[in-house]
């Protein structure tokens, strides 16, 4: 009665627990590694920078049109002359000498100012549009050369998401694998705690010695340090899921599935750095070409309207159309080398993406011999362990016979943990290799 009470105290403990625990799966975490992970979204981001870089490229085809004002008012005129200085400008010397005495009749009667100011104040405003007619293809192949930007951050970004999701995916079948290890370790427990009490009776009967009980204690303490590095690993690896996908961690969590499972989800699409290598080609070739349009002639149109009220009391309008043509007599030099320079550039631009693919192909048949080698590896750690396990069946039942002593038992008991850890490494190993041959077709 008190053992049914237990198991149901146990049962009910186990489902309230299961019931409170966050549960994931392969699927789930990279779903949740999409839309929560930090280098993801960064990669994200640098898509709509290289658009912004687009639009401000387009922005170049339209006329560039721009306003301005100013106003004054002068403490003084900005330009004063005396009646005097008129009078003494005069190169006759009668006529000079007529005026002066002119002035000094009439000049006061008739309110003639000793000295005279002009523009003490004043207001002035216009707008301009200039219109590029002809840059020599700078502004239709920075156009392009800002798409190919485009192109370039989304390649950048494809593969970003899928280094990620197979990082996620790795760490995830990382976590299984330990639990798996954990579940050996603790059977050995529960094979150490009745050997124990097992050798307890019969040292108590006279049967053995306490060396037997020593290395059954040893035995346990080399297990519990296995344990306790197990659960350190468990807790890192989740701790690294958890900041992968972009959520906190919790002690309730749990994962789905085992070693032996693949995801769902696509990861990615195969192998985006040859296309992205291409695209350095393409940009290196518009590069020269923008360099070389520098050096031919521009022209441009352009129209001006301008305001002007600097008199007193009278308003200025004006306007003009205009046409300007550039031509950069000395450019050629400088533009010679460095359009060198780009051709070097794109020479190293082609010789990477050549490179590039003759290692990608190298790739592919290393991620296939990987998996054939993983196939193999797992079928030899499975007749291993199937060995081991019929070893220590048959060692206990020895020990229990008194045939062997208990060194034997722990050694069989040993081996047959040790196989079930590099099964574990084998089936974890066959589906990093999987995943790889799949993403480098």
């Amino acid at each position: 009665m008190n053992n049914l009470r237990h198991i149901l105290v146990t049962l009910t403990f186990l489902i309230v627990a299961f019931a409170n625990a966050q549960v994931l799966t392969l699927d789930s975490c990279l779903s949740l590694a999409k839309k929560n992970n930090l280098q993801i979204e960064n990669a994200e981001l640098e898509i709509q920078k290289a658009r912004q870089v687009r639009y401000q490229a387009l922005t170049k085809y339209f006329p560039n049109i721009s306003a301005q004002a100013f106003a004054f008012h002068a403490l003084h005129p900005l330009i004063e002359i005396g009646a005097q200085d008129i009078i003494n400008g005069v190169s006759n010397d009668d006529v000079r000498s007529n005026l002066n005495q002119l002035y000094q009749d009439y000049g006061t009667d008739a309110n003639l100012d000793k000295m005279f100011g002009f523009f003490p104040y004043g207001v002035t405003a216009g707008a301009t549009a200039i219109q590029p007619v002809f840059m020599g293809g700078q502004i239709v192949n920075g156009n392009r050369l800002a798409k190919l930007g485009v192109e370039a951050a989304e390649l950048q970004a494809k593969i970003t998401e899928r280094d990620i999701l197979e990082e996620v995916e790795q760490t995830y079948l990382l976590i299984l694998g330990l639990e798996a290890k954990r579940s050996t370790l603790e059977s050995v427990v529960l094979l150490l705690d009745t050997l124990e009490q097992n050798v307890q009776t019969a040292v108590s009967a006279g049967l053995t010695t306490q060396n037997d009980m020593m290395k059954v204690a040893l035995r346990r303490s080399e297990t519990e340090r296995q344990q306790l590095q197990l659960e350190n690993g468990i807790l890192l690896a989740k701790q690294t899921l958890c900041r992968s996908i972009g959520i906190a961690y919790s002690d309730t969590l749990q994962l789905v599935g085992d070693v032996s499972m693949l995801s769902d989800t696509e990861i990615g699409e195969p192998r985006p750095e040859h296309e992205l290598l291409g695209l350095r080609v393409k940009a290196e070739e518009l590069k020269k070409k923008m360099e070389i349009g520098k050096a031919l002639p521009q022209i441009t149109v352009g129209g001006t309207y301008a305001y002007s009220r600097i008199f007193k009391d009278k308003n200025q309008h004006n306007g003009l159309l205009f046409a300007t043509m550039q031509i950069p007599l000395t450019a050629w030099w400088e533009t010679s080398h460095k359009i060198k320079e780009i051709n070097i550039s794109t020479q190293q631009a082609m010789q990477s993406r050549q490179h590039l693919t003759e290692q990608m192909e190298l790739q592919t048949m290393q991620a296939e011999q990987a998996v054939a080698v993983a196939e193999r590896e797992i079928t030899i750690a499975e007749k291993t362990r199937d060995t081991a396990k019929e070893n220590l069946r048959m060692a206990r039942i020895n020990y229990e016979a008194g045939l062997i002593p208990i060194a034997e038992l722990l050694e069989a008991q040993a081996y047959y943990a040790k196989a079930e850890s590099e099964l574990i490494d084998a089936q974890l190993n066959l589906r990093i290799a999987q995943r790889k041959a799949i993403d480098y077709k």
